[in-house]
């Protein structure tokens, strides 16, 4: 089978493997530094970031693996899957997950928790986060789900402890 792999998944993964705590943001600083005017969704902040790899923290770039890492494992849970239904979707994060979720019940055994989970994370986030995103993350576009789950892991420390448990993977 040919590889199936797209740069939207970098910015899917960023919408799923964002701090496993609240109280974990392994690249505050190099966010502030580095990448603060750049608009979060489709990994434009991950490729910022990227872009700063050598003057980046260990932990920061430990964390950008990880997120690397996430990106590979969903792509490997879902590779046949995307292959095989939405491989002429526009390359976005949007088009593949509504491609994905037009094919739900056929999806294989692997792909199908993956992206429920995927899917799932905005909802959460919107219903958890109601408060927050207009105090921290009102310049990003509320349709933006994996922009505003970027935007708020940047301010997980001030976050609710609901909310924080909703922008967690």
């Amino acid at each position: 089978m040919r590889p199936f792999t797209r740069p939207l998944l970098i910015a899917a993964a960023l919408a799923v493997a964002l701090p496993a705590t609240a109280a974990e943001v392994p690249c505050e600083r190099e966010l502030a530094s580095f990448c603060s005017t750049v608009k979060p969704g489709n990994g434009r902040i991950i490729s910022c970031l990227r872009s700063r790899w050598g003057d980046l923290s260990a932990t920061c770039r430990q964390s950008l693996d990880r997120v690397a890492s996430r990106v590979e494992l969903f792509t490997l849970q879902c590779e046949e899957d995307l292959f095989r239904f939405c491989r002429s979707v526009p390359n976005s994060i949007d088009a593949t997950l509504a491609c994905l979720g037009e094919h739900a019940n056929e999806l294989d055994e692997t792909c199908k928790p993956a992206f429920l989970k995927v899917k799932a994370r905005p909802e959460r986030i919107k219903t958890s986060c109601a408060k927050e995103v207009p105090l921290h993350c009102s310049a990003v576009d509320a349709s933006d789900a994996a922009g505003l789950a970027a935007c708020l892991a940047a301010k997980s420390r001030e976050l609710s402890p609901g909310c924080a448990a909703a922008v967690a993977p």
